[in-house]
């Protein structure tokens, strides 16, 4: 609206124009500042998206610090006096405070409200906003907390946390700042709602990093008493250790048909402390090798056929085929790793094989995709190797110590029957083409292999009455894994 001094000539038509023409600019300059006042907004709150993304992953261990910093930048950008975070007691059913009177004098404060009262107790029952002007006037307000802070509530802004359960708690603005006498409004609603996501996804990961936490002590106290309990007796160690040193030459022990079924236990880890020495004269004090077979046969399971037995029958063939064959350079390392490997190939077996694993969804078979249980008992190699006065390979370099685990990896991989077809079919290809080259490093892994296999099945170079009964084992073996097959079948 204009006027004009009483008596002056009254507005004309020309007037009339150029005051529409004003008015058209003047709104224009109000649209434009509106826009401008909400794309200054959104900037605003997507500055505080991208810290409260950045607090999330710098604070992922200690997930409160991220609590407090998504609730801070909220209540800046909602213009807020105060700000709290209150989670469910389970127990109790009362709200917490998880993160309190953020912008106040009373953050440390601790404070505990029954689900069943207030507007916070209202917001957690039906999962529904809450958003009062004027709390003294709505009938739900627990005026309680008022009363212990000594801090005057005027307008509420409450939300529901959720998490994949339901709600687990509820975040609340309090007191919009005096220049917004008007309360909270529809677009901090929005804005607030997207938030309390992230308030949701703070208080999954704090949780999720204290249950790993939990796990994580849990297994070191199992793995504590499981290494206490898997590794070798002092006792045993030193009564092997007392007694004269076996020679491999007088048990005509690296004959091929030399009958490793036929010696007791103890004999037989005498036997190969004997057969390591005789190939790796001097490496290591015959205490830890001793320890290490000790140990080694003890992480062997009761099975029929993939038993302590069948590990040493297959290394005392490794030893015989190395002894009678050393024209054929193959190196102090790989010599190393594969002995070991044949040691240790089977460790931990079950007794069942991998195609089973899977079937029965093992949670070996979670681990591995592939060689299932040949990944296994190559882990558990390692983690031997660990145990306190195991490490028979200490006195190597770096270097040569990362070879011989690399190989003796390979060896152990090996023995998986699935790899041998393939690994057979090359090498004839190769050999048939005289293609077969022992400078090549492709093609000794692939020698190497076939020796694994070779060892694994030596059962074929005993006497007859020792074939019997292996295949005997065998049998025993997979006739168990078949009323398994079908008990787990059946149940299903």
């Amino acid at each position: 609206e204009i006027c004009r001094d009483f008596g002056k000539k009254p507005f004309t038509k020309l007037d009339e124009q150029l005051l529409r023409s004003h008015v058209k600019w003047g709104e224009i300059a109000i649209r434009y500042a509106h826009i401008s006042a909400v794309v200054k907004h959104q900037n605003a709150f997507n500055d505080i998206l991208v810290n409260v993304a950045k607090s999330l992953y710098t604070n992922i261990i200690t997930g409160n610090a991220a609590l407090e910093t998504i609730m801070e930048k909220a209540r800046e950008l909602l213009q807020a006096e105060r700000c709290s975070l209150f989670l469910i007691d389970e127990e109790t059913q009362e709200l917490h405070s998880k993160v309190f009177d953020v912008g106040g004098e009373n953050r440390k404060k601790s404070i505990r409200i029954s689900s069943l009262k207030g507007v916070l107790g209202d917001t957690f029952r039906t999962g529904q906003l809450n958003n009062i002007a004027d709390v003294y006037q709505d009938h739900r307000f627990f005026s309680d907390v008022d009363r212990e802070t000594g801090y005057r509530t005027k307008s509420i802004l409450s939300i529901p946390v959720f998490d994949e359960g339901g709600v687990i708690g509820v975040a609340e603005m309090v007191n919009k700042t005096k220049t917004y006498e008007g309360g909270f409004t529809s677009e901090d609603e929005k804005a607030f709602t997207m938030l309390s996501v992230f308030c949701g996804l703070a208080l999954f990961t704090n949780n999720l990093q204290k249950q790993i936490k939990e796990l994580k002590v849990e297994r070191d106290i199992n793995r504590s008493v499981l290494n206490y309990h898997r590794a070798s007796f002092k006792v045993d160690v030193d009564k092997l250790t007392s007694l004269p040193e076996l020679q491999a030459s007088s048990f005509q022990i690296s004959r091929y048909d030399f009958d490793s079924w036929g010696c007791n236990e103890e004999t037989q880890v005498r036997l190969f402390v004997g057969m390591f020495d005789d190939l790796f004269v001097g490496f290591i004090d015959r205490r830890t090798l001793t320890q290490f077979t000790l140990t080694v046969k003890k992480n062997y399971r009761s099975v029929a056929y993939h038993s302590w037995e069948h590990a040493f029958s297959v290394a005392n063939c490794m030893y015989a085929i190395l002894k009678r064959n050393q024209s054929v350079s193959f190196s102090f390392n790989e010599r190393l790793a594969l002995l070991l490997g044949c040691i240790c190939h089977d460790l931990d077996h079950r007794g069942f094989t991998n195609s089973f694993m899977k079937l029965s969804n093992d949670p070996l078979a979670s681990a591995y995709e592939t060689s299932i249980l040949e990944n296994h008992h190559y882990q558990q190699t390692l983690s031997i190797l660990q145990l306190d006065g195991h490490n028979v390979l200490k006195d190597l370099s770096p270097s040569d110590y990362e070879e011989v685990i690399r190989t003796m990896r390979h060896s152990i991989i090996a023995t998986d029957l699935a790899l041998y077809f393939g690994n057979r079919t090359e090498l004839r290809s190769l050999h048939d083409n005289n293609q077969l080259n022992l400078t090549m490093s492709e093609h000794r892994d692939r020698i190497r292999a076939l020796m694994m296999t070779c060892s694994d099945l030596c059962a074929v170079t005993k006497p007859w009455s020792v074939q019997r009964s292996v295949v005997d084992l065998i049998k025993q073996e997979f006739y168990a894994q078949v009323v398994m097959v079908t008990m787990y079948r059946e149940s299903f």
